[in-house]
């Protein structure tokens, strides 16, 4: 059985993440920490020369997205593009979800409250973007479960911690019923991934599928943990 190849594909929440590009060095740094949690992000580059097709893909971007998250602060405040991308995230009625560093949401999104960022060490910027992810997931759990697991689930499938293995599969296993295929590529990450199965919380996890999911597991699967991992 080959366990490096996904059994599906998995249908991540995409993000588009707007910025000025005096902020693309913290907006990377964004970016890092979404895509450890399993988000598609796609971070515009503006200081790239405009043409056609880099305008199509923008627009592409933001038509396929699934949050549409500007980088509010006093750079883009006058930024042309965080501008209008602001504006085209409102007219097609994006989840539009900020983050901003000493700044208030302005124009059409004055209404929606941001979440503030302390950029004044690394530390605390590394905090609060996780604390920011952590109201997130809670309200896309909420709003599309299905691709917030599949997002966990690729999470999990790159995990290079037990901490990071730790946290996802708890969120996995607060995120809802779980489909036949999320079972058996969660196993199959289970099985192939050394910062999963020696987690507390990855051995959890697989224990909470044999228990509630048990008639999902493929046969050769739960052959393999039967005879390996004592389940």
């Amino acid at each position: 059985m080959n366990l490096d190849a996904p059994l599906y594909d998995l249908q991540r929440i995409k993000i588009f993440l707007s910025y000025s590009t005096k902020d693309k060095h913290t907006a990377g740094t964004i970016k890092y920490q979404l895509v450890k949690l399993g988000y598609d992000v796609f971070l515009a580059h503006h200081d790239l020369e405009p043409s056609q097709v880099w305008v199509e893909e923008i627009l592409r971007n933001l038509d396929n997205c699934d949050i549409f998250l500007p980088f509010l602060t006093e750079n883009c405040f006058n930024s042309f593009w965080v501008n209008q991308e602001i504006g085209i995230g409102f007219i097609k009625n994006k989840l539009i979800m900020p983050f901003t560093i000493n700044r208030i949401p302005w124009g059409f999104i004055s209404h929606i409250q941001a979440y503030c960022l302390d950029a004044s060490s690394a530390t605390n910027l590394y905090n609060d973007i996780q604390n920011a992810c952590s109201k997130i997931e809670k309200i896309m759990t909420s709003k599309d479960p299905e691709k917030m697991r599949d997002t966990l689930i690729f999470a999990l499938d790159k995990s290079g911690s037990y901490e990071t293995s730790n946290k996802i599969a708890i969120s996995l296993m607060k995120c809802g019923l779980i489909s036949a295929d999320q079972v058996n590529e969660i196993i199959r990450i289970f099985l192939k991934n050394d910062q999963v199965n020696q987690a507390y919380e990855g051995r959890n996890l697989i224990l909470d599928l044999f228990t509630n999911y048990y008639d999902a597991i493929d046969s050769e699967f739960e052959e393999i943990l039967r005879d390996n991992w004592d389940f």
